[in-house]
């Protein structure tokens, strides 16, 4: 069985750190697609997992944006 780490990482989803200590856990899935944007660029979406809840943080292509947005990140999950 393996453990939410390993579970999210398994998934293509990588932990976020070096942000301080916020609720919950951030999270980065790096490679997503879309067929309805008809293209086949890359986006990745940003997320916090807090008590079972997700929360959508911030989605952005690869071209236009090299790392999320460490202050916004800081911004919607700080204690």
């Amino acid at each position: 069985m393996l453990d939410e780490k390993e579970f999210y990482r398994y998934h293509g989803l990588f932990h976020v750190s070096g942000l301080g200590p916020l609720k919950g856990t951030v999270y980065v899935a790096k490679k997503v697609y879309c067929k309805s944007l008809h293209t086949k660029e890359k986006f990745r979406v940003v997320f916090q997992v807090f008590e079972g809840t997700i929360r959508i943080l911030e989605v952005y292509y690869k071209n236009d944006k090299e790392m999320e947005d460490i202050g916004r990140i800081r911004n919607y999950c700080q204690n």
